[in-house]
């Protein structure tokens, strides 16, 4: 191998390394993941054993620059049924976000009766719909429209998914 096709293969190197390395810093150890989770479970299990509820408010300033679309969150809930810890897409509109977290925070779900594993936690979802069209202003849990794929019911999960949206997506921090 010549000098300057060696000089051209290391360049080559350090973009790779320089484009692999953040995402490497992301990634989380599987073993640790596997040990963190208790179990994965869709909204429908979210929503069934949901024991306090609090519905988002929709911002005045979200109204009035006629802001609206659909908000999911990613909750770990502790075996005493608390929300612990939360994470939201970093493409969701900052407003919505913020209504979103200060409502979920109150969520509580019915504690676990697994005596082991208590330190281990669940990961939910839950998704709100902030709708301005054809009438008030509305917050609602979302609810997929007859038809629509598998993938935007509420008892769909992809575990592989919620895992690595996890690892990625903006934690939110929780004001108790």
């Amino acid at each position: 191998m010549n000098k300057s096709s060696l000089q051209s293969n290391c360049r080559w190197l350090v973009l790779l390394l320089a484009v692999l390395a953040p995402a490497a810093a992301h990634a989380q150890n599987p073993a640790q993941d596997k040990d963190q989770w208790y179990g994965y479970y869709p909204e429908s299990y979210a929503r069934a054993t949901a024991i306090k509820t609090v519905m988002p408010t929709y911002p005045a300033e979200a109204i009035s620059h006629r802001i609206f679309g659909v908000v999911q969150v990613k909750i770990a809930v502790n075996a005493q049924g608390e929300v612990v810890k939360m994470r939201m897409s970093p493409v969701a509109n900052p407003l919505l976000k913020k209504a979103v977290a200060q409502a979920t925070q109150q969520w509580a779900f019915k504690p676990r009766t697994d005596p082991e594993r208590t330190d281990q936690l669940s990961m939910m979802h839950l998704t709100f719909r902030f709708w301005l069209k054809g009438g008030p202003p509305t917050v609602g849990l979302y609810d997929a429209a007859p038809g629509a794929p598998d993938s935007q019911a509420i008892g769909y999960l992809n575990s592989a998914k919620e895992a690595k949206e996890w690892t990625v997506w903006d934690e939110v921090p929780i004001e108790k």
